[in-house]
């Protein structure tokens, strides 16, 4: 082979291999490019409704679970309607211990203490010895015993002092508390004997019901305010001194549309419900009016008879948020 025939033959091939590199240089951008070449169903970005398959493809406010999620998540539905609702009044309270329920524990005659059985916190029965007395006249040793069941509050006197006129011991008898609630006037004449209430402390960790008992028909100049008085049965939880929510159940209206509270839930700063409907659960703002803590007036966005989750909707809601945020990335 000549020498200019040489130069051609390795010219050509040359050119031959920068095209192949060129190929594959265009085949590889291609590959990389979102939404082209054969790889992109597994390797490029996936469609949203893959992403979020709760989702109902361009309806973001419709969240769709199958039967089974819908039995594992225990969601349930029913009707929105009428119902007998309270409005609701708010308020602060204090326990404090029946004073019928509290005994100052003396001695019958003056003398000096030779014992004392019981300490403060110490549970009593009626009838029990809390101390023994040596009288100043006999000198006889008698028993002291409890006048009522009860806690020991309070312990006045040591061994080997004298008794005097001063309580041994002193017993409160809990197994009822009353919960003291000052009222200002524009709350005073909402509030009546016979309503029921509402008691919890903590954000309702612990929370009870009882009866207004008395409302006082005078109030305290200093604090321009009067004194509704609530019974509570207590089960140890309530202890005197402890301050309260009180929740007052005062005017009951005929309310035309409502839900169980458990229906409603917070999504982008409004009250909303989950209404069914054929291609899953739609996200219904609504406006709702008295809230007595189980059951709310709905006074807008939401018609009698439809039907909308009641049960668990927080599960919905979890569902629909969790779709957004994949949508959005």
């Amino acid at each position: 082979m000549t020498n200019d025939a040489s130069r051609k033959h390795w010219s050509l091939l040359s050119m031959a291999a920068i095209a192949v590199v060129a190929s594959i240089a265009v085949l590889l951008i291609l590959r990389l490019q979102p939404g082209m070449g054969a790889g992109d169903d597994d390797d490029g970005e996936r469609p949203a409704a893959d992403v979020a398959p709760a989702i109902a493809a361009g309806q973001e406010d419709v969240v769709v679970l199958s039967d089974e999620a819908i039995r594992i998540g225990n969601i349930e539905l029913a009707a929105a309607g009428p119902a007998r609702i309270f409005e609701i009044l708010d308020l602060t309270g204090t326990l404090s211990a029946d004073p019928a329920q509290v005994r100052r524990v003396e001695a019958r005659f003056p003398g000096v203490v030779q014992e004392v059985r019981v300490a403060v916190g110490d549970h009593v029965a009626a009838g029990a010895v809390v101390a023994s007395v040596e009288s100043d006249d006999s000198l006889q040793k008698y028993t002291v015993r409890a006048p009522i069941s009860g806690v020991v509050s309070e312990r006045g006197v040591s061994p080997g002092e004298h008794s005097g006129d001063q309580p041994i011991v002193t017993i409160i008898n809990l197994s009822h508390v009353w919960v003291e609630v000052p009222l200002f006037a524009r709350d005073a004449a909402a509030v009546l004997a016979g309503m029921g209430a509402t008691v919890s402390v903590d954000g309702g960790t612990r929370v009870s019901t009882g009866t207004v008992a008395y409302v006082s028909p005078i109030g305290s100049p200093g604090s321009q305010t009067t004194t509704a008085r609530i019974v509570l049965a207590n089960d140890g939880r309530w202890i005197p001194g402890m301050v309260v929510s009180v929740r007052v159940r005062t005017r009951e209206l005929a309310a035309v549309v409502t839900v169980p509270r458990a229906a409603i839930q917070r999504h982008e700063g409004k009250d909303v419900v989950f209404l069914r409907t054929g291609k899953g659960f739609r996200v219904q703002p609504v406006q709702v009016g008295v809230d007595d803590g189980q059951t709310v007036e709905i006074r807008g966005g939401l018609k009698g008879g439809e039907r909308v989750v009641t049960s668990n909707s927080y599960v919905v809601l979890a569902e629909l948020e969790k779709g957004s945020q994949a949508s959005d990335d």
